[in-house]
């Protein structure tokens, strides 16, 4: 199950991050990934490997989306009950817009664990692709009563825009972005210090047309998230919702305070 795999899984990702700052090689990462693979006797921990190696390959690997489709596809022919393989085999399917394939393998992953949070969450992407709201709005809120994460908020805040945007019942329609609000802020809470997450919750107030909200929470947020790239971003979309407000002074502030952190950051 996944308590076995996410230990694992997070220190491949700590490798990862190594390797993107030059910091590790990764055709090192790959090689020992290899052959800790063909070492592998048991089958459970024969997929286990396969999936880390390709997990590995997705990530580092130019182009390597293919094969690692191609290893996520071996896991889960080396352990059947591996759902976590069949997840990510349909997300690289559904990318390449193969989505009969991805759904077929969404519904092998929900046969051998039918509340599996992440195969409803892809599911709930789908349909939102497919512009079925509805749907994707009923498979978060059941994937959120197994724990929130900052997917699932995201996923459940933009399929409640969308329904709320068809809805013409004034009511229906204030209930639907009151949960798309709380779905974004939640996603903050859950991740505090992601400055995606809250970009995503100053776009969607954007979205809905609270660019006073936009404002102010992104204010708080240049003042709590330390992270560079977000810092400059942040700024950016400020400077436009400022613009598109006519705060005149405040557009002035923030180009001044945008001009000195890219002037930080370019040093």
């Amino acid at each position: 199950k996944d308590s076995e795999l996410t230990p694992r899984l997070a220190e491949m990702d700590r490798q990862i991050g190594l390797a993107c700052k030059g910091q590790m090689k990764a055709e090192i990462l790959l090689e020992e990934a290899r052959r800790a693979t063909m070492a592998a006797v048991a089958p459970r921990e024969k997929a286990i490997r396969l999936y880390l190696l390709a997990h590995l390959t997705k990530h580092v690997v130019r182009e390597g989306m293919g094969e690692a489709r191609a290893e996520y596809h071996r896991a889960s022919e080396a352990w059947k009950d591996f759902p976590a393989a069949y997840v990510e085999e349909a997300d690289i399917a559904d990318r390449m817009r193969e989505t009969r394939v991805a759904l077929d393998l969404i519904d092998k992953a929900l046969q051998y664990d039918p509340e599996y949070g992440p195969a409803r969450l892809l599911l709930a992407r789908i349909s939102i692709s497919a512009k079925d709201y509805a749907r994707a709005k009923a498979l978060c809120e059941r994937a959120m009563d197994k724990g929130a994460t900052g997917e699932a908020c995201e996923l459940l805040a933009t399929a409640c825009n969308f329904l709320a945007e068809e809805c013409y019942k004034p009511e229906e329609k204030k209930a639907l972005l009151e949960r798309a609000i709380s779905a974004a802020e939640a996603r903050v809470a859950l991740e505090p210090q992601s400055g995606l997450a809250h970009l995503f919750r100053a776009s969607f107030y954007v979205e809905i047309g609270l660019f006073g909200a936009a404002a102010k929470a992104l204010e708080e947020s240049l003042r709590t998230v330390v992270e560079p790239r977000f810092q400059g971003a942040g700024l950016r979309f400020l400077l436009h919702i400022n613009t598109r407000l006519g705060r005149i002074t405040a557009v002035k502030e923030t180009l001044a305070r945008l001009l000195k952190c890219e002037l930080i950051q370019g040093e």
